[in-house]
């Protein structure tokens, strides 16, 4: 067993196994280089220390070891299962450089995705994400319309290109027939091994630790935490939104409904339930609700935009009652669609 585990590093190393450890490190680069622009953006409002950037960045690398690790392995198993005589031909070699032209792809792909993200909501991939991938109509729509996609499509195909270029002579050297056969299952196990070992070992909890919100999302990874979210399947309400004390926002809840005239429906304090009584004329007011999504008073005249993007709220808004200093209290569709009804 101690002989298995010193021979790891060689057997990555050898025969056909090292263009995926090529494919590993470069892998490790694209993620670092991730966290450290994560990092400059949010310099500003991170109040970074030396101290919490190793910290963070330590803590990441081992992260991106292990998501590395994982991400080769298919590749590691399809080299290892070509028998000798297909390894050495050119089309085998064809098909290598279209593998690792897709995964260069991919990965590019979650680099964008992931800085498009943190861009809109200062943190990894969470749940949100994970809604996203479950409503892809709306999202990819909304995405279209906001940005250049083709263009970054196309950006991303052009380095993947780059990348396999680069890679061409390390592609050649793996098909070799010379060092074809030497130690590949012996690389495929350790490979696997280490991917496991590291996956039991890290658990996406090291991070809570951090006092500093951005260096604690700055230190994970985001493929590692998208499958994380998927598998939690639930959203940090806490962390996201801002709360006050169970008891405390009962009493407050009460103050404000007493000042209409309601009465508590009984003397606990947990029961949020009040006595409603009414008087006067009944009044069946002529009031029409526009509930929109996405829809930010950004984007009205009335607020101050230089285009005509919405003339008709525009209009209805110079000729109705207008409330023009009410906002919804919260961040996302269902916060704001729960702020309208129940406000």
């Amino acid at each position: 067993m101690t002989h298995f585990l010193l021979s790891f590093p060689r057997s990555l190393l050898q025969g056909r196994y090292r263009i995926v450890a090529s494919l590993w490190a470069a892998c490790l680069v694209v993620f670092t280089l991730l966290r450290l622009v994560l990092a400059v953006s949010t310099a500003s409002g991170a109040q970074w220390s030396p101290l919490t950037l190793l910290h963070s960045f330590t803590l990441g690398f081992a992260y991106d070891v292990g998501v590395a690790t994982v991400l080769c392995i298919p590749f590691g198993i399809l080299l290892a299962l070509l028998p000798r005589r297909l390894v050495r031909s050119p089309l085998v070699k064809v098909l290598a450089a279209a593998v690792i032209f897709a995964g260069a792809s991919a990965l590019l792909f979650d680099v964008l995705a992931e800085w498009l993200f943190w861009d809109e909501f200062s943190t990894r991939f969470n749940f949100i994400a994970v809604d996203y991938l479950v409503y892809t109509n709306e999202v990819l729509g909304n995405i279209r319309q906001s940005y250049p996609v083709v263009l970054m499509l196309a950006c991303i195909g052009v380095l993947s290109l780059l990348f396999v270029w680069g890679l061409r002579r390390a592609i050649h050297r793996a098909c070799d027939p010379l060092g074809a056969e030497h130690g590949r299952w012996k690389a495929v196990a350790a490979h696997a091994s280490l991917g496991a070992l590291l996956m039991i070992v890290l658990s996406g909890g090291d991070r809570e630790a951090i006092a500093n919100a951005y260096a604690r999302e700055i230190s994970g990874n985001g493929l590692f935490e998208l499958i994380r979210a998927f598998k939690d399947n639930e959203l940090e309400y806490d962390r996201f939104y801002e709360t006050m004390p169970r008891q405390q926002a009962h009493s407050q809840s009460k103050d404000e409904r007493a000042l209409s005239g309601w009465s508590p429906s009984s003397g606990d304090a947990d029961d949020l339930r009040m006595r409603v009584t009414g008087t006067g004329t009944e009044l069946r007011p002529n009031v029409v609700i526009i509930c929109m999504e996405s829809m930010s008073a950004d984007y009205m005249r009335t607020f101050g935009y230089d285009k005509n993007l919405k003339p008709n709220l525009d209009r209805l808004a110079g000729e109705s009652m207008f409330f023009s200093r009410a906002f919804a209290s919260g961040t996302r569709t269902v916060r704001g669609l729960e702020a309208l009804a129940l406000s």
